[in-house]
């Protein structure tokens, strides 16, 4: 976001669905979250769920977010599953 939107004087950016945030105006150069202790420990559980999938699917991976998980799949044949 920074890359595109950077150079643009004072907006503001949001990442990740809101959960972070930047508001120069309020905390300058500095990214925030919207909460404060963020317990990932889910990921663990999830990413082994998940990576059952990526190994059953060509071309899919796990991309690991600040606060998510995604499935991609956008490289995987997509065909695959129609049947």
């Amino acid at each position: 976001l920074e890359q595109w939107f950077g150079s643009v004087p004072r907006i503001g950016l949001a990442a990740e669905h809101g959960f972070y945030w930047k508001l120069p105006q309020i905390s300058g150069d500095q990214w925030n979250c919207a909460v404060q202790d963020v317990d990932t420990s889910w990921k663990t559980y999830a990413f082994e769920l998940m990576r059952t999938f990526v190994k059953r699917t060509q071309g899919s991976f796990i991309e690991n977010k600040g606060s998510a998980l995604v499935w991609q799949y956008r490289d995987a044949d997509q065909h695959f599953g129609s049947w």
